[in-house]
């Protein structure tokens, strides 16, 4: 069995094993993420795709990108767009092979983490461009088993939305920013007269 065939179905063992809700294979599907959670006393369904890092990323590939090679991952652009556009409750479940580690990347973590686009070509039936996003698995929330990745995404879905809407400060901390301060120190005045 391939690595990722190998992974979703560990994965997939591991969700139902951890009775956090119903869940729902759709590792053949094109257009949607491998797994459904149904959480029906939350009012949610959590989206969940496997990813499997088979072997390390020769860095001079990837121009620009300043990531630790034992922490480089390159993430498809259309599959981040798909977790993206299934809102709050969604991310990747990352195997690492070379790293020995499981990686959970949240939606909201994949949207405010540091990352770099790039455009691979390739040719199926004719040149096309595939788009990738090369990101540090470091911002993610790592584990050395799969359970413990798993006790992140259960701990992830029942926590994130109250620091996600209410904390002002930028969201997260991660490698690869720096988070300055800009701007003019905003008064009640100015939530009158400006936008």
């Amino acid at each position: 069995m391939n690595p990722a065939r190998e992974f979703e179905q560990h994965l997939l063992e591991s969700l139902r094993r951890s009775r956090m809700g119903q869940v729902v294979v759709r590792t053949n599907s094109t257009d949607a993420l491998d797994f459904a959670i149904l959480l029906p006393d939350m009012g949610i369904t959590f989206q969940l795709d496997a990813k499997v890092k088979s072997q390390r990323y020769n860095l001079s590939n990837w121009p620009g990108v300043s990531v630790p090679q034992n922490h480089f991952f390159i993430l498809d652009d259309l599959a981040c767009r798909k977790v993206l556009i299934d809102g709050m409750y969604g991310g990747f479940a990352i195997k690492d092979i070379p790293g020995s580690k499981y990686v959970f990347i949240s939606q909201l973590d994949l949207g405010c983490m540091p990352f770099k686009r790039f455009n691979r070509r390739i040719n199926r039936n004719r040149p096309e461009l595939k788009g990738k996003r090369a990101i540090d698995l470091r911002n993610g929330i790592c584990s050395s088993s799969i359970d413990g990745m798993i006790r992140a995404i259960s701990h992830y879905i029942r926590n994130a939305e109250e620091g996600a809407r209410h904390d002002l400060p930028c969201y997260g901390n991660y490698f690869g920013e720096n988070i300055e301060s800009g701007g003019i120190q905003r008064i009640p005045e100015h939530w009158e007269r400006d936008v």
